[in-house]
C-alpha cells in the first residue's frame, strides 16, 4: 500500500504540532548546556570524578517573584570582571520588563567515595534566568545543593 503525503493529510497536522515535533527532535540532538554545567560542578566536588555515572535527571521550572531573583543576584557578590559588571547591569535593566524563572535540575548518579565504595547520590542544581530557557550557564550561575558552582 502506497501512502502519499497530500493536502488532506497536511491539513490534519497543525503547524503548531509540526513546530513542537521539530523542537523536540532538535532538543534531543543538541547538548544541554544546563545539564553540562551542573555535571561539571558535581564532578568538581567528587573524590573520584572519573567514576561519575548519571542515572537519571528531572527538570522543573517555576516563575519567580522579582525580589527573589534580586536576592539571588545580590548573593553573587561583587563583579570580578568588567564583562561580569556589564552583564549584571544589563540583567538589572532587563528585570524591569521580564519575568524571572528558576530551573531546578535533579540529577541522580553513581560515584565512588574516598574509600572506592560506589554510592548512589542525588544533587539538585538551580539556575535563575530572565527568559524561559535554562540556557547556557557559567559555573558561577548555578547553585548545586545550596552552594554556588564555583564554591567547592
Amino acid at each position: 500500500m502506497h501512502v502519499s503525503f497530500n493536502a488532506e493529510i497536511a491539513a490534519r497536522i497543525s503547524r503548531a504540532t509540526l513546530v513542537a515535533l521539530v523542537g523536540l527532535i532538535v532538543a534531543a540532538c543538541l547538548p544541554d548546556p544546563f545539564l553540562d554545567t551542573c555535571e561539571a560542578v558535581i564532578k568538581q566536588r567528587l573524590a573520584a570524578p572519573s567514576t561519575y555515572k548519571r542515572i537519571s535527571t528531572e527538570l522543573s521550572q517555576r516563575q519567580m517573584v522579582k525580589t527573589e531573583f534580586e536576592r539571588l543576584e545580590a548573593e553573587r557578590g561583587p563583579a570580578l570582571t568588567t564583562g561580569e559588571f556589564y552583564r549584571r547591569a544589563a540583567t538589572r535593566i532587563a528585570l524591569e520588563s521580564s519575568t524571572p524563572f528558576e530551573f531546578a535540575l535533579t540529577i541522580e548518579y553513581d560515584a565512588s567515595n574516598y574509600m572506592g565504595v560506589p554510592l548512589r547520590q542525588r544533587a539538585t542544581c538551580r539556575h535563575a534566568t530572565l527568559d524561559a530557557s535554562p540556557g547556557p550557564t557559567m559555573l558561577s550561575d548555578v547553585i548545586v545543593d545550596g552552594r554556588r558552582g564555583i564554591d567547592r
